[in-house]
């Protein structure tokens, strides 16, 4: 009696159900063309969205949850460069499959705004190509022809005189004579500025004739007005502002480029660049 009966429990426990299994499975696809996305996350949530999975979908976008426990659920799906996207509330049955396509769309990335500074070329000639090195080392103060058209002045000493330590040692018969404001407390016309237009040493005698064998020639080639003696020109006489296209201030001997030493530096120096140096 005792092998018929064993014989008749194996039987029964053989003839048993398998225990019902219960899917979710689907795709995460792109919402602009339906195509897949690949290594996305979806998590199974539980009715109250509690986290109960998380798996990754394949190359195809397909995901699959088995031996998932019937009942009311949700899925949420995520990947990077999407906007995260949510099932709605899904219901499953015991030995059920439930099948769900969730379409996720390109996360709008706004990015702060950029602001570009451009600064304008210099302008190229053989003559103004060291002011602009100059300048860029930042050895003194500088005038631009936009800072200068920016003033509108009538006169070159009115341009200068905007600048730091520029003082003005009054007027004589051809302007305003320039003094810098440490220069000034030796006397009046004791150490006054020295000016250099175009590369000529324009306060010397051999630097006024350099510049032209007669007013009207210099006049002509760099716009100058005319005035008094030629010996001891005010730069007001000389240059016409409309005429400029930069200005170099050099405060004292040490600040000025060996390019324009001489020894009436010491009382400053102030290079000024004509148009004409723009179009060489």
């Amino acid at each position: 009696m005792l092998r018929p009966l064993v014989l008749s429990i194996v039987l029964a426990l053989v003839s048993l159900p398998a225990a019902a299994q219960s899917w979710v499975s689907g795709r995460l696809m792109d919402s602009r063309d339906g195509g897949p996305v690949a290594r996305g996350s979806v998590v199974l949530l539980t009715d109250g969205g509690r986290f109960q999975r998380e798996v990754q979908t394949d190359s195809l976008g397909v995901f699959w949850f088995d031996g998932v426990t019937p009942g009311r659920f949700r899925l949420r799906a995520s990947r990077v460069g999407y906007n995260t996207a949510q099932s709605g509330y899904l219901n499953l049955s015991h030995n059920d499959t439930v099948v769900v396509d969730i379409r996720v769309s390109v996360t709008e990335v706004l990015l702060d705004p950029v602001t570009v500074v451009a600064r304008s070329a210099p302008r190229s000639s053989a003559m103004l190509r060291g002011f602009y090195d100059r300048k860029e080392r930042g050895m003194g103060r500088y005038l631009t022809r936009d800072h200068i058209q920016a003033r509108n002045a009538s006169v070159v000493s009115d341009l200068l005189l905007t600048i730091p330590g520029v003082r003005s040692g009054g007027w004589q018969p051809g302007g305003r004579q320039l003094f810098f404001s440490r220069a000034i407390r030796s006397g009046p016309g004791g150490c006054p500025v020295q000016f250099f237009v175009d590369n000529v040493h324009v306060n010397r005698t051999s630097g006024v004739a350099a510049l032209g064998s007669s007013r009207l020639a210099a006049r002509d080639t760099i716009g100058m007005s005319q005035g008094s003696d030629p010996f001891q020109p005010s730069i007001d006489e000389i240059v016409d502002p409309q005429a400029v296209e930069g200005i170099e201030v050099y405060p004292g001997l040490g600040s000025v480029p060996a390019e324009f030493s001489s020894p009436e530096a010491r009382c400053g120096t102030v290079v000024i660049w004509t148009r004409r140096g723009y179009q060489d």
